[in-house]
């Protein structure tokens, strides 16, 4: 979970109703077992990472991860949905808030070496 703006943020926060969530796995659901596929899609990772630009740490990692997004996404490897937001403070400031979701798909094996050994719960 993170935190912007002193908002905690969470996966679930982002659906705007149980219902939708919902729908949004069952699609996932089919897709990973459509019979029409000539192989079986096998779905590796779902995530959701959310930035605020205005820290230079969280652009670095949001520069970093939408790297690895793009070379991921010339393999067919991937499908990305990624937006930005202006987020206005109740000082009158603002910041850009950049929303990263995205679906990672693999072989079926678990020794896929895509994500080059690197243990992904390091937070």
């Amino acid at each position: 979970m993170g935190t912007t703006g002193g908002r905690a943020i969470t996966p679930e926060s982002l659906f705007g109703s149980k219902e939708e969530k919902e729908e949004y796995q069952r699609l996932l659901n089919r897709a990973a077992t459509s019979q029409g596929a000539s192989t079986p899609i096998n779905i590796k990772n779902v995530k959701v990472e959310i930035f605020d630009l205005s820290d230079k740490e969280q652009v670095e990692a949001y520069e970093k991860l939408w790297k690895e997004l793009l070379v991921k996404a010339s393999k067919m490897e991937v499908i990305v949905d990624s937006r930005k937001d202006l987020v206005n403070r109740s000082d009158g400031t603002s910041y850009w808030l950049k929303y990263v979701e995205y679906v990672e798909f693999g072989d079926g094996s678990d020794s896929s070496g895509s994500d080059s050994g690197k243990n992904k719960s390091e937070g």
